[in-house]
């Protein structure tokens, strides 16, 4: 599962517009790394935006890390424009290019995933790609209504460790281990999820109804359900 994390706050953004005005301002002030990661990479005034602000920084001596799918930029991403971020010392990657033979089963592998992450402090996802109709500068299929959500501070490394993961998946490599990347978090965070769901359990006073699915904690009620046997406490649990 994935873990709780603590000392975080959350910003909400309800259009692309406000979405990639904060997104630039954060690219263009980054000191260590950059890592985008998206379904679709679209040329056009946003991606021009984006481009400028990640070609000064990576001059600045910033690492940038950019994978996009290849489905999601067919006719939308040429070349020229991956030769110029590639010539920019950008780090690019393709997710599961598409050619003639692909299997179709393969070919519907595709990363639909939409994370930014800054410095390891700051850190976006949602479901808005980097295109100019999430902004509503062109139109494609009506008005665009999609949001995203920004996160500073610890639990941006939630996002950054699932785009470390990508990448190495992908076989490639970074400049630095992992740590590097990473926000000077507490070393209990790890487990906060685990603590939060013994904490729920072990407040019980009347039942417990389980359905677990296909997992159940590993440190999570292995220790509390007897303790909760013992203040006669009912269960049920149910298989998947």
């Amino acid at each position: 599962g994935f873990p709780l994390y603590g000392e975080t706050r959350a910003r909400y953004f309800a259009d692309g517009a406000a979405f990639f005005e904060d997104l630039i301002r954060r690219i263009s002030a980054a000191r260590s790394f950059v890592f985008l990661e998206y379904f679709i990479i679209a040329e056009g005034r946003i991606w021009d935006r984006i481009f400028a602000a990640l070609r000064e920084r990576a001059a600045a001596g910033v690492e940038i890390y950019v994978i996009f799918d290849d489905f999601g930029n067919l006719f939308r991403f040429s070349g020229g424009s991956l030769k110029a971020v590639q010539d920019a010392g950008i780090e690019a990657q393709t997710f599961n290019p598409v050619h003639r033979y692909i299997s179709r089963l393969y070919f519907n592998y595709r990363d639909h995933r939409k994370i930014a992450v800054i410095d390891g402090q700051t850190a976006y996802t949602g479901g808005i790609n980097l295109a100019d109709e999430y902004a509503n500068l062109v139109e494609r299929f009506g008005h665009w209504k999609d949001s995203a959500v920004r996160l500073d501070g610890d639990g941006a490394w939630g996002l950054a460790e699932q785009f470390l993961r990508m990448w190495k998946m992908l076989g490639r490599a970074f400049l630095h281990e992992d740590a590097y990347y990473r926000p000077r978090a507490s070393a209990d965070t790890a487990r906060a999820g685990s603590w939060a769901f013994r904490s729920r359990i072990a407040g019980v006073e009347k039942y417990i109804f389980r359905v677990p699915c296909f997992h159940f904690p590993r440190y999570g009620g292995r220790g509390v359900l007897p303790a909760i046997r013992g203040r006669a406490a009912e269960q049920s649990g149910q298989p998947h």
